[in-house]
């Protein structure tokens, strides 16, 4: 693969992976768009994990919190630290459960450009109403297990590419009365497991297959995916303690609508 073509999709997997506009979305759409060939399997392995790494860098402090009162409760000892953890796992397994099941059944049949485009519309509309209209009055401390299974169950919609996994944390977040930079906050947390998952399964793939892996360009996918992820985090955590969503809803029913006009009005890309 060109490198032009790696460094443009690394981007777009640590960039999209936080940001609400939906990560597979345009993972799926963007090499149509120009016609470009197939991602390696390992290139995809190494792009994830940048992403990854990003937000585990960002939120090391609170992941070794965790840590500390995960070996405290094992000790015996009690810390509220660890609670955390089990709102992140009830959160996140329904989800892995489900990406599974339509990973093994569905095959392609939600990758189509008018469920791409749809689910970027009305997603994105979804994410502005609850953000216009949810309370501000919760933070993650504040969770009960009840309202992460909520998260957890609504957030097998992720599996519909385009609907933005950490869009609709947000959007659920919201309509549940979470500040917003808390309901951003837990999206972020919760894509940790999810990330981790989901490239533990993607790592079995690539070894089944076999095969030489491109080490250069693979080290690039990662690096690039790794800064972009960064990037994203710290702009999105910055931006919702001053404004809201609209700027990323707007771009979403704009990439929505484009995509549903050059497949299903211009009849496809010109290549």
């Amino acid at each position: 693969m060109p490198n032009i073509d790696i460094l443009v999709l690394a981007i777009l997997q640590g960039a999209t992976e936080f940001l609400p506009v939906g990560s597979s979305g345009h993972l799926l759409m963007v090499p149509q768009l120009y016609c470009w060939g197939p991602q390696a399997p390992a290139l995809q392995l190494a792009a994830l994990l940048g992403a990854l790494v990003a937000v585990m860098v960002c939120f090391a402090g609170e992941l070794i919190g965790m840590l500390q009162g995960f070996l405290k409760v094992v000790q015996g000892k009690r810390d509220g630290r660890v609670r955390l953890i089990g709102l992140l796992l009830v959160a996140a397994i329904p989800y892995l459960v489900a990406a599974f099941l339509v990973e093994r059944y569905a095959g392609d049949a939600l990758r189509s450009p008018l469920v791409i485009g749809n689910a970027l519309v009305w997603f994105g509309l979804l994410l502005y109403g609850a953000d216009k209209l949810g309370l501000t009055v919760r933070r993650v401390e504040h969770m009960t297990f009840g309202q992460a299974l909520t998260f957890g169950l609504l957030q097998c919609f992720a599996v519909i590419p385009g609907a933005s996994g950490t869009g609709i944390t947000m959007t659920i977040g919201r309509v549940l009365g979470y500040e917003r930079p808390e309901a951003v906050r837990f999206a972020f947390l919760l894509s940790i497991p999810i990330l981790a998952a989901l490239a533990a399964y993607k790592g079995w793939l690539v070894f089944q297959a076999g095969g030489a892996i491109d080490l250069p360009q693979a080290a690039l996918a990662f690096g690039l995916s790794a800064v972009a992820g960064f990037l994203a985090i710290a702009f999105l955590s910055y931006w919702v303690r001053r404004s809201g969503f609209m700027p990323f809803v707007l771009y979403r029913v704009a990439f929505g609508a484009y995509l549903l006009y050059v497949f299903y009005v211009a009849g496809g890309p010109a290549c």
